[in-house]
């Protein structure tokens, strides 16, 4: 009954499994309506996932929050065709992409990144020598305490060592191209998606709502 009040008796309806048992050799159940009945059952765990987890909630919201933009510096030569390939498509998913010859100089490309602190930024090397050249900015970055800056992430072509992400090669392909910056998508984003399904259950979730006490000692905001 609980399960039928959270769908709704016609949901609940739909993804019976009448005829997957009893009459499953029956030609009456035919293959659209089993795909029919397996779509609103998944239809349904879904709706029943978010219902659950809003509970006792203000307002409903999604179960998995999007994850927090970041953005992109390529250190290297614009004019690579390997790096032409990749800004096309960390263009695509970054929310800003710059990229800085390595003849800028330690000192301007560390003026460009030490404001960077909205959201995380990606540092992409072109390859061992932009890498060593990226790692003396992130240490002039480190020795800079005046501002709280988010993550910056090193990644590089060409070359694999502690303290950076390996990327491999330098695509030549656009199919290599769109790997990498999937790559470095998924690193960047990985700790920045909030998902209420990985939250441990509770007793407080499941019961009703409480009004709030007359007096408390400590109210926390956030």
């Amino acid at each position: 009954m609980q399960y039928m009040q959270v769908l709704g008796p016609a949901r609940v309806v739909a993804s019976t499994d009448c005829g997957f048992a009893t009459t499953g050799k029956s030609t009456v159940l035919t293959e659209d309506i089993v795909w029919l009945k397996l779509k609103s059952l998944a239809q349904g765990a879904r709706l029943a996932t978010e219902r659950f987890l809003n509970i006792g909630g203000p307002a409903p919201t999604s179960v998995a929050y999007s994850p927090t933009g970041f953005r992109v510096t390529i250190l290297g030569d614009a004019r690579q065709a390997g790096l032409q390939l990749l800004q096309g498509e960390l263009g695509r998913r970054a929310w800003s992409l710059d990229v800085v010859p390595m003849e800028a100089g330690v000192e301007r490309c560390y003026d460009h990144l030490k404001h960077s602190i909205d959201t995380p930024v990606a540092i992409v090397a072109a390859g061992p020598e932009e890498a060593a050249f990226a790692e003396q900015v992130l240490a002039l970055l480190a020795r800079d305490q005046n501002i709280s800056r988010r993550p910056h992430v090193l990644f590089a072509f060409g070359c694999a060592r502690p303290g950076l992400e390996a990327l491999g090669a330098l695509p030549r392909a656009p199919e290599h191209a769109s790997a990498a910056a999937e790559a470095v998508q998924r690193r960047m984003q990985a700790g920045m998606v909030f998902d209420k399904r990985q939250l441990a259950p509770s007793g407080v979730l499941a019961s009703a709502p409480q009004p709030p006490p007359a007096e408390v000692d400590v109210v926390i905001v956030g």
